[in-house]
């Protein structure tokens, strides 16, 4: 089993220099820039068939589920999807092509891992951790529902998160992917810990990038796996690398927009992140979303100068 955690490629993020090359280092006087997305920054996102399948997964995993279905349900209504596609786009990669289109063995992964997602944005959200009053655009659970009914809705999310996964995964796969889920949800609770005694700001970034890239890099593995790839596939490893720096680049681009980061940082991310993608077959919504950061980022750098 390769831990997602103890991985020296979960790890190497602090280790992350610059190339000479990389085209966003100026003269010393135009300082750093953010080069802009060389593409056009959507929001990757499934196509109509992918989106019609995993809803309907989705919904099913927290229907039927009184009293607490309708908060649950609430919980993962909204947001893009991004880790059951990035589940989506590591299957595609490392499935067999007569696979690739006629088999669903993805969307137990996806919807799984999507279901910690909302568990914890559910619980980050609660008073006495993040006190966040929106989510998506809409009040936070806790606020339309209650903090206990958000606490529990939480819990009930990930207990469902593992029926899911152990229901609709090929026996072969099933106990490495609960595993890596199990061991990615413990990840994530020590970084929420380590969030509430950070004492200083770059100690809760560092947290909550480790947060972030942990779900992407499990969400990468549990596309492998259902491929029905070994755990000591080199795609397995490439995935953790990859996960872990959209963590740590995603976490430079929030700093960036917040204004607590500058851009050099967030030229280092994406240089690293770029030479960890080119190590992979081509996973072209995966580079959508880094070129969409890329953009929220270059725009969010734009806007600070100017003010």
């Amino acid at each position: 089993m390769i831990d997602p955690v103890s991985s020296p490629i979960a790890d190497d993020a602090s280790a992350a220099v610059l190339p000479p090359a990389f085209p966003s280092r100026q003269s010393a006087a135009d300082g750093w820039r953010l080069p802009a997305s060389p593409t056009p920054a959507e929001t990757p996102r499934f196509d109509a068939v992918e989106s019609q399948e995993f809803e309907r997964a989705l919904q099913a995993a927290v229907d039927g589920r009184p009293p607490l279905g309708p908060v649950m349900i609430e919980a993962v209504s909204g947001g893009h999807r991004l880790r059951p596609l990035m589940v989506r786009e590591a299957f595609l990669a490392a499935a067999a092509p007569g696979d690739r289109a006629a088999s669903d063995a993805w969307v137990a992964p996806a919807v799984a891992v999507e279901l910690v997602h909302s568990a914890s944005l559910a619980h980050d959200d609660l008073p006495a951790f993040d006190d966040e009053r929106e989510r998506r655009g809409r009040p936070a659970v806790h606020i339309t529902a209650g903090v206990p009914a958000a606490i529990l809705a939480g819990d009930a999310l990930l207990a469902a998160a593992f029926a899911v996964l152990v229901r609709g995964t090929a026996a072969m796969a099933a106990g490495p992917s609960v595993d890596l889920l199990a061991r990615a949800v413990a990840v994530m609770c020590r970084g929420q810990q380590q969030d509430l005694q950070a004492a200083t700001a770059a100690d809760r970034r560092r947290a909550n990038a480790r947060k972030s890239g942990v779900l992407f890099a499990t969400s990468g593995v549990l596309g492998v796996l259902a491929a029905g790839r070994r755990l000591d596939d080199p795609m397995v490893r490439g995935m953790i690398g990859l996960g872990m720096r959209l963590g740590t680049t995603y976490q430079a681009v929030d700093d960036v927009r917040d204004g607590d980061g500058d851009d050099r940082t967030a030229a280092v991310q994406f240089a690293a992140l770029e030479r960890r993608l080119a190590t992979l077959p081509e996973l072209p919504r995966v580079r959508m979303l880094i070129d969409r950061f890329r953009r929220v980022a270059s725009d969010a750098s734009v806007v600070r100068r100017a003010v």
